[in-house]
């Protein structure tokens, strides 16, 4: 847990909860596979479809025990986690951003994201449902790093989630952290 002490804002508390099995309760904070080592990847997943979320999960802990997955519904608390994160304990190092969210919509918090000198060089992917050439641009204009329609079809994601974090994490190779 870590908590953040600012004048006139308050207090905000941190909390990371490791769990073994997938809860399918109305929020999902964190979920590790139940690995008896640590996770070597920690996932982002900025998400306001809970049920996309609890796919994109179950696909992820199928996969490999390799990742932990951190869920946040909306682009101002995935924000608020960035700004108080720490990079050098705890670092994320992928986030997957949904184009459409609540209260910061997601191209609004890339470009936020992008302005931060830690998170420059930090993955980001829109995972959408969005085909439109424009929300494209858009997105790589603000800093995406890659622009992925989510399937359709349900068993296409488990594809999908191969390919890329066989790319991300096997074969990309990005610049360790100050």
């Amino acid at each position: 847990m870590s908590t953040n002490d600012e004048l006139k804002v308050g207090h905000l508390f941190y909390v990371t909860l490791w769990i073994l099995n997938l809860i399918l309760s109305e929020s999902l904070t964190d979920v590790r596979s139940h690995s008896r080592l640590a996770p070597m990847y920690h996932i982002l997943l900025v998400e306001d479809n809970l049920s996309h979320a609890k796919l994109i999960f179950r696909h992820l802990q199928k996969m490999d025990d390799k990742y932990r997955c951190t869920h946040l519904s909306d682009g101002e608390a995935a924000y608020e986690y960035l700004s108080h994160c720490d990079f050098a304990k705890d670092p994320v190092h992928l986030i997957l951003l949904d184009l459409r969210l609540p209260r910061i919509d997601g191209l609004e918090l890339l470009r936020r994201i992008r302005q931060e000198p830690l998170s420059l060089m930090l993955p980001v992917v829109m995972l959408t449902s969005s085909e439109r050439d424009e929300d494209i641009r858009q997105a790589y204009a603000a800093g995406a790093n890659s622009y992925l329609v989510k399937p359709v079809a349900y068993d296409q994601i488990d594809d999908l989630l191969s390919h890329l974090t066989s790319y991300w994490f096997q074969h990309n190779r990005i610049p360790s952290l100050p």
